[in-house]
């Protein structure tokens, strides 16, 4: 009877560490909480004093036969200051997620209207994803270290947080996406 019990509280142990460990190899499957439509808002507030908010819809869907998730986002500004005074009422950004299995990460390709960034992530937990890249190229503080990260509050909310700090001055951006699930 203790053996019996001994080996069931052994299985109740380990059996979330061995899905855990599943589920950081399933590649874009694991991020299927991104799937459906959000509604967001977003903050940027860099160390000159500029900023932005803006609001509105982010809607991600699987593409390429269920090897991409792309997701489309509409953001109306709604307050600017600085250098973003009358620079956009409106903006639509289009983001791809990929996995890349040989190195274990995900790839994510940004397109806005007039740039495309690309750069690498990884799951830090079920809950955590985190890059870190160079900017480059920056029309404020040149080439910029980034650190950016998902944060899956639950499976309705998630937070994505970007910091970008000048290698060559002590200009710093930090930008905040949140975002709830309309359904």
């Amino acid at each position: 009877m203790h053996r019996q019990l001994l080996f069931q509280l052994l299985f109740i142990s380990v059996f979330p560490i061995s899905c855990l460990s599943q589920n950081s190899n399933q590649g874009i499957k694991s991020m299927d909480w991104l799937i459906g439509k959000w509604s967001v808002s977003t903050e940027e507030q860099d160390s000159d004093g500029s900023f932005f908010k803006e609001t509105g819809f982010n809607q991600c869907e699987y593409v390429s036969k269920g090897r991409m998730i792309r997701c489309e986002i509409s953001l109306i500004t709604e307050e600017t200051g600085g250098r973003y005074d009358g620079k956009w009422k409106s903006r639509e950004i289009y983001i791809y997620f990929s996995y890349d299995k040989e190195n274990d990460q995900f790839i994510q390709r940004l397109i806005f209207p007039n740039r495309t960034i690309t750069h690498d992530f990884k799951a830090k937990s079920d809950s955590i994803y985190e890059g870190r890249w160079l900017n480059q190229g920056q029309e404020i503080g040149g080439d910029m270290d980034m650190v950016f990260q998902f944060k899956v509050i639950d499976k309705d909310n998630y937070l994505r947080i970007e910091h970008l700090e000048s290698r060559n001055s002590d200009f710093v951006e930090h930008y905040v996406m949140t975002s709830r699930r309309i359904r």
